[in-house]
């Protein structure tokens, strides 16, 4: 019995992508316009491709602060003052 050991993907395609991060196919592609999403294209070709870290760090770049967070960014900025 052979067992298979499953690599980890490193490389999405725009379809694999989409099921990645569930964003809309068209709303991808309008990020990718726009230059908002990392996208590679070899030389010579039209398909995309997307490298998994790249997509990670954009997906988690804007972190919304929890309010303890906030309150403790406050109370440390009022005692520097």
């Amino acid at each position: 019995m052979s067992k298979t050991t499953q690599i980890p993907q490193t490389v999405f395609t725009l379809d694999e992508l989409v099921s990645y991060c569930g964003y809309k196919k068209n709303y991808i592609y309008q990020l990718i316009h726009k230059r908002k999403i990392p996208a590679h294209k070899p030389p010579l070709g039209r398909k995309l491709f997307f490298l998994k870290a790249e997509i990670d760090n954009w997906l988690l770049a804007r972190k919304l602060e929890t309010i303890e967070e906030i309150q403790k960014a406050i109370t440390t900025k009022n005692l520097n003052q």
